[in-house]
């Protein structure tokens, strides 16, 4: 490499080409974000089969919520100033209803240093070797974000002080948008992934980009890429905030707040269109917040439904639903009353099924199945060696399942099938769950409280419809997980 020439880049990407920056742009554009497909690919990724309820709105934005645009300056930082300061704060703007009260945003914004320090490695004196989004989102997820009232940005101090706040400003979970080596998804997939989890969360999107010349050089209001960049010669990574998007702006555009100060792009921000965005983006993520302060009594906090459709992976989701579906409560003298629902005509081997489950609240969702000779399955979420779906289905939206190109098929063993959902608050260990049920002793019903009974709220305090498979649940009531059983008559 010519020795004239610094590196801005601080990208680890063993496949990447490293684009030589100019001189004065590695001193004044710094990145900072290591990228590991590997290490990418092993966390869970959104289940592309969840729907937002409602058309997609042409254009939106949280700039509202954010905080001013700041510059990390000669530092690595750009996972914090992505994460913490923009993410982090306009979810915590958000919740706080401080739309375009730029003061008060600023009173609320965390800090880029503190979470930089909780993950960057022992040798990196100051900020200068960068980290990967995956440890700082799990910081975020296990120990919280300090605010940046108690961790300014200083990439030499430590704010052990700030830790025991931090805990205060958890987020619930994250979940990965899509597969950087998935040459079949294409880019309008992508991109309504990255719209979809925008409008879904109300909140910034993470991205790891890796950035080409133009997007340093050449970006204003907008930004396209310069005829004849790819992803095999970039400067490296970079950590960045989507906050918005218009499918009216230079025909699609995504909106990014960025790192690098007010003198680049329009004000810290620009467009991005989007085909060249999701085009040198390797990584997204979509944060979920934690859950509320306890609602009032009356106040519903849970509602949903779980429906049923018959025929080929490829028929429409909505069609052949079933109707006629009974309600009776199972062993309602016993300590284990659950709510069953039956099936009102019985199935043949053979028949295919998908499932849909639709939630007014955000909520982990899993899925066994089980039948009369004890065998359990793990349905969902579902996991193999190329991919781990999420559990985490967002508010108001319908996950369809098992996808829209696969079906539950009934096997050849005759006799009764069940589907057995929990629709949970707290994250759980789907295979610990599975091999649980299936080594307790008794009914389907018996086994499930046997496996997770403690966890359940009370069938007293959740209204189950007769008419179909749905539920509500009021106020605050003990337990985190509703639990519905659907019975099938096989033969």
């Amino acid at each position: 490499m010519r020795s004239s020439i610094k590196i801005a880049a601080l990208s680890m990407l063993a496949w990447a080409a490293v684009f030589p920056a100019s001189e004065s742009l590695a001193q004044t554009r710094r990145m900072g974000l290591k990228m590991d497909d590997a290490k990418y690919l092993r966390l869970p990724r959104k289940s592309s089969n969840v729907r937002l309820k409602g058309a997609m709105p042409a254009s939106y934005s949280i700039r509202e919520f954010l905080p001013e645009i700041a510059d990390q300056g000669a530092d690595g930082t750009c996972v914090g100033w992505s994460a913490a300061y923009y993410m982090r704060t306009a979810m915590e703007a958000g919740k706080q209803g401080l739309s375009n009260q730029p003061a008060k945003i600023a009173t609320t914004a965390f800090s880029p240093s503190w979470l930089y320090g909780q993950v960057k490695s022992g040798l990196d004196n100051g900020c200068a070797e960068g980290v990967f989004l995956e440890d700082a989102l799990e910081v975020m997820k296990t120990k919280g974000t300090a605010l940046l009232s108690c961790a300014p940005a200083d990439c030499d101090a430590k704010y052990d002080q700030c830790d025991e706040k931090a805990a205060n400003y958890k987020i619930a979970d994250y979940a990965t948008l899509f597969n950087p080596k998935d040459k079949d998804a294409t880019p309008e997939q992508r991109i309504n992934a990255i719209k979809s989890a925008l409008v879904e969360g109300k909140n910034a999107v993470l991205i790891g980009m890796m950035v080409p010349p133009s997007f340093i050089e050449e970006a204003t209001e907008h930004w396209q890429a310069a005829p004849g960049e790819s992803v095999d010669n970039t400067a490296g990574g970079h950590a960045m905030a989507i906050v918005g998007y218009d499918d009216s702006v230079k025909g699609g555009s995504f909106l990014i707040a960025n790192s690098w100060g007010k003198n680049w792009g329009s004000n810290g921000y620009t467009w991005a269109k989007y085909d060249d965005l999701v085009r040198f983006t390797r990584n997204a993520y979509q944060i979920f917040p934690e859950p509320p302060a306890k609602p009032q009594p009356q106040t519903i906090t849970l509602k949903g439904n779980v429906d049923f459709s018959i025929g080929s992976g490829g028929m429409a989701v909505h069609s052949m639903v079933y109707k006629g579906i009974q309600v009776t409560p199972d062993q309602p003298n016993s300590k284990t009353e659950m709510i069953t629902y039956n099936m009102s005509q019985p199935y043949a081997s053979g028949t295919r099924f998908k499932m849909m489950i639709s939630n007014t609240k955000q909520s982990y969702v899993y899925i066994l199945g089980s039948d009369q000779e004890n065998r359990v399955s793990a349905l969902f979420p579902y996991n193999s060696e190329e991919v781990v779906t999420s559990a985490m289905v967002p508010a108001n939206s319908t996950v369809l399942m098992p996808s829209a190109n696969t079906s539950f098929t009934l096997d050849e063993v005759k006799g009764e099938d069940y589907f057995v959902v929990f629709i949970s608050q707290n994250e759980l260990n789907l295979d610990e769950l599975a091999n649980k049920v299936k080594k307790a002793e008794g009914t389907i019903v018996q086994k499930a409280y046997a496996a997770l009974g403690e966890e359940f709220i009370s069938p007293k305090e959740i209204a189950y419809e007769s008419g179909k498979i749905a539920y509500e649940v009021k106020g605050d009531p003990k337990g985190s997980v509703v639990p519905i059983l659907v019975k099938i008559v096989h033969q």
